[in-house]
C-alpha cells in the first residue's frame, strides 16, 4: 500500500489481495468453471458483495489472479478436433500427445479426465 492512500483504498486494496489469495488455490485445484464466486468468498472470508466490489465477474478474478484470460475448453476441444480431421496420417505418438493436452485442459477446466465431449 502506498502512500496518499485513502483508509478506505487501504482496506480495499488488502481486501482484493486476500480475497485473490483464496482464489488462486481454488483456480489451481479445481479450474476455472469448478469454482465460484460464492466459493471464493467463503474461502476467503468476506462476502459475494466484497468480491464483487473487488471484481467485477469470475472472469476479472481469474484474469487477474492467475494472469491470463480464462481458458476456452470447448474451442480448444474444436481446434483438436479439427487437426485431427486434417491430419489423419498421424501417428500414434502425436494422437498421444494431443490426448494428453485435452486431459491437461479437462483438469484445468475441472472436468473429469476422459468426460464426454
Amino acid at each position: 500500500m502506498t502512500e496518499g492512500q485513502t483508509k478506505r483504498q487501504k482496506a480495499k486494496a488488502l481486501t482484493t489481495s486476500r480475497i485473490a489469495e483464496a482464489a488462486k488455490p481454488l483456480f489451481e485445484a479445481r479450474g476455472y468453471d469448478a469454482v465460484t464466486i460464492r466459493a471464493v468468498a467463503k474461502a476467503s472470508g468476506y462476502s459475494l458483495g466484497a468480491v464483487f466490489n473487488c471484481y467485477v465477474d469470475k472472469a476479472d478474478l481469474w484474469l487477474r489472479v492467475m494472469g491470463r484470460p480464462v481458458p476456452d475448453f470447448e474451442g480448444f476441444v474444436r481446434m483438436v478436433a479439427n487437426i485431427e480431421i486434417a491430419s489423419p496420417e498421424w501417428g500414434d505418438d502425436s494422437r498421444e500427445a494431443l490426448i494428453s493436452l485435452i486431459e491437461r485442459a479437462r483438469r484445468m477446466h475441472g472436468q473429469p479426465v476422459g468426460a464426454a465431449q
